[in-house]
């Protein structure tokens, strides 16, 4: 799986954190399995565009999961918002396509922090 995120990340499979970025140029690679049911980035934004990226292949190489409208965003932190027990709530919105390249963000440019979603691929 591939993610990037202006400007800080960090990265959650199934609950369990796998990893950080913090640089929006660079993409961060993490492994993991075809079973993985959830996929949770928090991303904090310190200024200028924000987005986040994240995809992952299976082992042909095909995209099996992409950041686009499926995922959804909260700017609020919720308990086990990145486990495939957790509920979402009226804070949570579909993510908004920020260009062709699947980045997605909140529906406002204004909002710093978000945590991203998406359940199974």
């Amino acid at each position: 799986m591939k993610v990037r995120c202006d400007d800080f990340g960090t990265i959650f499979v199934d609950g369990e954190l796998r990893g950080t970025t913090n640089d929006w140029r660079e993409t961060t690679t993490l492994q993991i399995l075809e079973e993985t049911a959830v996929v949770g980035v928090k991303c904090r934004d310190t200024g200028g565009e924000n987005f986040i990226w994240v995809q992952a292949t299976d082992h042909h190489g095909n995209v099996v999961m992409v950041t686009d409208t499926s995922w959804k965003c909260s700017t609020q932190l919720q308990d086990n918002w990145s486990t495939g027990g957790f509920v979402e709530d009226n804070t949570w919105q579909r993510a908004t396509i920020r260009d062709t390249a699947g980045k997605i963000w909140t529906n406002s440019f204004h909002d710093k922090t978000v945590y991203p979603g998406r359940n199974g691929h």
